[in-house]
C-alpha cells in the first residue's frame, strides 16, 4: 500500500538526519531546533527533534522526527515520524508521516497521508486523507477524500460536502456526527473518484514528498561536503563536458548489474555483488544532485550566490521537468546518466588519491 511505503520512507529519511548549521538564516538544521525567528521568506528546516512557533510569511518545508508547528505559514509541507500541527494557520498543508495530529487551527485544503490521522481542527475547504486510521472529530466545509481501514467520526465531526470513502472501510460514526453526503466506491475503480484521488496520489503529494527528499538530503551533503560541490562547480560547462558524465554514466548503468551478477555467480563474491549494488543504486538516486547542482551553477551562478538556494531552485526545476509527460521521461534519464557519471569519476579520483 502507498501510503506504507511512503512512511517507510519518511522514516529512513528522519533516520538520517544529523546536526548541520546551514549558512542562511532561511535554510535552518540541527539536532533539537527551534524555530522562534520570523522570516519573511519560504524557509527550509530539517532536525530530529523541531518546533516552529514563529510566522513563516512564505512557504515552510519541514522535516523531522518529531515536527511541531503553532504558528502561521503561507504554505506548509511537513514529513515526519511524529507531526503536530497545533494552533498552526496557513493556506494549504501537505503532510506526511506516521502519526500525524491536526489541532485547533486555520486551513484551506489538508493533504495528509500516514498511518494514523487525526483532525481536530476546522477545514475550511476539502480534505484528502490516507491513512490506516482516519479520525475527524471537526468540521469541514467541503468535500472529504479518504482512503482508510478505518474511519472514525466524532460528535462534532461535521461534513457540509461529500464524504468520499472505500466501500470495505470500517465505519464508527457517532450518533452526533453529521454528514451531508456519503459515496463509498470499490477501491479505486470508482471513475471520479479515481479521477481526482489519482491527481494527488500520482502527481502532487510524490512530486512534493521526491522534492522535499532529495532536497533534504542535497543540503546535508553540501554541508558535509563541500569541497566535493565546489569542484563540481569549477566543472567546464562546455559540451565535451557534459557528453563525457554521460556516457560514463550510460556505461555505468549498464555495465554495474551486468558485472555484479557475473560476480555473484562465483557464490564467494555474493556480498561483495550485494554491497556495490547497494552502492549503485544509492548512486542512481544521489544522480540528480550532482546534475542540479553543474546545471544551476551554468544557468543562476551569476543570479543567486547563496549555494543552498542555488541548488534547491535547480532541483525544483528538473524534478517540475520530470513531471513531463514523454519529455519528463527524456530529462530525467539524461540527468540520471549526467549525475550518475560525475559521481563515478568522483569515486574513481578518490581512489587514486589514496
Amino acid at each position: 500500500m502507498k501510503k506504507k511505503l511512503l512512511f517507510v520512507f519518511v522514516l529512513l529519511i528522519s533516520c538520517f538526519m544529523i546536526p548541520v548549521h546551514a549558512a542562511d538564516e532561511n535554510f535552518m538544521a540541527g539536532d533539537d531546533l527551534k524555530v522562534d525567528k520570523e522570516s519573511t521568506s519560504t524557509a527550509f528546516v530539517a532536525g530530529r527533534n523541531v518546533e516552529i512557533t514563529s510566522t513563516i510569511d512564505g512557504a515552510a518545508f519541514v522535516a523531522g522526527q518529531v515536527v511541531k508547528v503553532s504558528s502561521y505559514q503561507d504554505y506548509l509541507f511537513v514529513a515526519g515520524e511524529s507531526v503536530v500541527l497545533d494552533h498552526a494557520s496557513t493556506k494549504d498543508a501537505f503532510v506526511a508521516g506516521n502519526v500525524l495530529s491536526f489541532k485547533d487551527g486555520s486551513y484551506r485544503d489538508v493533504y495528509a497521508a500516514g498511518s494514523s490521522i487525526t483532525i481536530d481542527t476546522n477545514i475550511n475547504r476539502n480534505a484528502y486523507l490516507a491513512g490506516d486510521v482516519v479520525t475527524i472529530n471537526r468540521e469541514i466545509y467541503g468535500d472529504v477524500y479518504i482512503a482508510a481501514d478505518k474511519i472514525k467520526l466524532g460528535d462534532k465531526a461535521y461534513i457540509a460536502g461529500t464524504m468520499h470513502y472505500p466501500r470495505e472501510s470500517k465505519l464508527d460514526v457517532s450518533d452526533s456526527a453529521k454528514i451531508n453526503n456519503k459515496k463509498s466506491y470499490k477501491g479505486r475503480t470508482e471513475p471520479e473518484v479515481k479521477v481526482k484521488l489519482s491527481f494527488i496520489d500520482t502527481v502532487i503529494i510524490p512530486g512534493i514528498i521526491s522534492y522535499f527528499s532529495i532536497l533534504l538530503v542535497s543540503f546535508i551533503l553540501l554541508a558535509l561536503g563541500k569541497k566535493t560541490f565546489d569542484k563540481w562547480e569549477k566543472e567546464k560547462k562546455d559540451a565535451g563536458t557534459i557528453f563525457k558524465y554521460i556516457g560514463l554514466g550510460l556505461a555505468g548503468l549498464i555495465l554495474v548489474p551486468i558485472a555484479c551478477g557475473l560476480v555473484m555467480i562465483t557464490i564467494i563474491g555474493i556480498p561483495l555483488s550485494l554491497m556495490v549494488f547497494c552502492l549503485y543504486f544509492m548512486f542512481l538516486y544521489l544522480s540528480i544532485i550532482p546534475t542540479a547542482y553543474y546545471v544551476g551553477n551554468w544557468a543562476f551562478k551569476d543570479v543567486i550566490k547563496n549555494k543552498y538556494l542555488l541548488l534547491a531552485v535547480s532541483l525544483l526545476i528538473l524534478v517540475v521537468l520530470k513531471m513531463i509527460p514523454i519529455l519528463g521521461g527524456f530529462i530525467g534519464f539524461v540527468s540520471l546518466c549526467f549525475g550518475l557519471g560525475m559521481l563515478i569519476m568522483l569515486v574513481k579520483e578518490s581512489i587514486k588519491l589514496k
